[in-house]
């Protein structure tokens, strides 16, 4: 791992083709500088005032409406946002944010085939919302202004939404046959793909992305 943030990588003998071609490109890959890592009450209080209440969320019981009350509070968004920064900053964590409830929602209604429902894993709110913070909203804006993220990428960025991929799509059809050229369109799409993450290898790019 220090080899790859050094950028010293070197192909391992022990790894695969492609192992060794992705942590090149990682060790190779420019590092953005860290995000800041303080949670302020600003934070605090701007997330869960757009948060919506009834969303499902915490083995513990811990709804996300106790959270938004508390962000209605200056004084309590000041104390939960100092837990939360200490919590960060330190590398320590509450037992309950390492459990986790899966739920198995249908795609499709009246199929309870397993093969056709969706699992999600409800975190704890408040455990979910550091992810979103240090691991969504600022790599994200750091990536953007940087120019980190590929022209065709439209997941989790602002201003673009699944309806334009479909419209881009049709339009490139047409074009294509408006010019009587040869083309073909591929659905590259992995299935389960969020599931199919390797987190080892997710957190040495979050590093370099400035996570």
């Amino acid at each position: 791992g220090r080899s790859i943030m050094k950028g010293e990588f070197t192909n391992n003998p022990n790894l695969d083709e492609f192992t060794n071609t992705f942590l090149n490109f990682v060790s190779k890959r420019k590092q953005l500088p860290r995000i800041d890592n303080n949670v302020g009450k600003e934070d605090f209080i701007y997330y869960w005032k757009k948060a919506r209440e009834r969303i499902s969320s915490s083995l513990s019981g811990r709804h996300f409406g106790h959270y938004k009350a508390a962000a209605k509070s200056n004084m309590l968004s000041e104390i939960h946002a100092s837990f939360l920064h200490v919590a960060v900053n330190s590398g320590t964590h509450l037992e309950r944010w390492s459990k986790g409830l899966t739920v198995m929602l249908e795609k499709e209604e009246v199929n309870i085939k397993v093969n056709k429902l969706r699992a999600i894993l409800l975190m704890e709110a408040y455990f979910n919302f550091l992810n979103k913070l240090f691991f969504g909203s600022r790599p994200m804006k750091q990536c953007e202004t940087e120019n980190r993220l590929p022209q065709e990428l439209y997941g989790s960025r602002k201003n673009l939404s699944a309806i334009q991929v479909a419209v881009n799509r049709r339009m490139i059809i047409d074009n294509i046959k408006l010019k009587r050229k040869g083309g073909a369109i591929a659905g590259v799409d992995a299935a389960q793909c969020y599931d199919r993450i390797v987190h080892s290898l997710a957190i040495l790019l979050c590093q370099r992305e400035g996570s």
